[in-house]
């Protein structure tokens, strides 16, 4: 997700009766990103990271199975290849498998 605007949402936006959910990793980039997106905090699943600051696989698949479990639909998966601020790098290959079932 990108964030050009700096101004945030905290609404529900277009999603706000639909049980949809977006994952990405925890930081005000992506934050900020889904406000502007309309997506709204709500929908929005932080996933952990690991010591080196990329998202962790196995807790996307926790969230993701959760949310299912929840009757959510998952719809959106954001992976990153090179932070702005730590320079972290997603397994995006683990990433886009776990995506892909």
């Amino acid at each position: 997700m990108g964030a050009g605007d700096q101004s945030t949402s905290r609404s529900a936006g277009h999603f706000a009766r639909r049980q949809q959910s977006a994952d990405c990793r925890d930081d005000a980039e992506n934050r900020r990103a889904a406000g502007i997106a309309g997506i709204g905090r709500e929908h929005l699943r932080l996933i952990a990271v690991d010591h080196t600051y990329a998202l962790r696989p196995e807790a996307l698949e926790q969230a993701i199975r959760a949310d299912v479990a929840a009757g959510h639909t998952p719809f959106f998966v954001s992976a990153t290849v090179g932070t702005t601020s730590s320079t972290a790098m997603d397994p995006v290959r683990a990433i886009g498998e776990i995506c892909r079932r």
